[in-house]
């Protein structure tokens, strides 16, 4: 999605499993649509996974120097320590998870009433 979010590619995945194909095909997709040298920001729940992939097999040699990739929090509790230290938003992603903090709602207070 855009800053506005707006979807701008979707993707009906009707396979089981983590089939990264699908989010190369929309990377590359979005590239085209970018200039070039624009960071890509891609928050994922098995980034980490992916960023392993895309190393090394080389598969988007154009995109991966500027290719950003984190794991959402709540899956970086869920990773091994090495993935929450590289990949924690909060660590690799500081300025873009500044700009996004005010979209996650405040935790509610609960009362008796």
């Amino acid at each position: 999605i855009c800053h506005h979010d707006i979807p701008l590619f979707l993707c009906n995945v009707c396979t089981p499993g983590e089939q990264q194909h699908f989010l190369i095909a929309m990377l590359l997709a979005l590239s085209h649509q970018l200039p070039s040298n624009a960071t890509i920001g891609l928050m994922y729940d098995v980034g980490c996974v992916l960023d392993r992939l895309i190393a090394k097999y080389n598969l988007i040699p154009e995109i991966a120097p500027r290719l950003s990739i984190t794991i959402s929090v709540f899956h970086a509790y869920a990773h091994q320590f090495c993935c929450q230290i590289a990949f924690h938003p909060w660590k690799r992603n500081e300025r873009l998870w500044s700009l996004i903090v005010d979209t996650i709602a405040p935790e509610r207070i609960m009362s008796v009433s």
